[in-house]
């Protein structure tokens, strides 16, 4: 794909990957707290990565890697967290990893395709 059909702001594909590659990253920051709370609101927008290529695939790059060192320290995928939302009102919810994972998958899939 061409740099200027990356940047075309119609299509948005910087921004929808963005959007999929931060809620990964918050979920794998979030797993370093005890008790885990997880908050995807945290996301911050205007990013390199949704205008430059190169920046995207240095940030999918980072985030793999956190993925692989998960190993190091594995997580139970019952392991329950507490997902402070805005919805848009604020709202607490229990949770767990597993089922975050899912979601993740199942919305980064919507993300890409649009």
């Amino acid at each position: 794909m061409g740099t200027s059909r990356y940047n075309n702001k119609s299509i948005a594909l910087g921004k929808h990957l963005r959007h999929a590659r931060d809620h990964y990253s918050l979920l794998l920051e979030s797993l370093n707290s005890k008790p885990i709370v997880l908050s995807y609101d945290k996301r911050q927008r205007d990013r390199p990565m949704e205008t430059s290529r190169v920046a995207a695939i240095e940030a999918f790059e980072e985030t793999i890697r956190a993925m692989e060192h998960l190993s190091d320290n594995p997580v139970d995928i019952d392991t329950e967290l507490t997902l402070n939302a805005v919805t848009p009102f604020p709202q607490t919810l229990k949770s767990a990893v597993g089922r975050e994972v899912c979601s993740l998958l199942h919305s980064a899939r919507f993300q890409i395709l649009y």
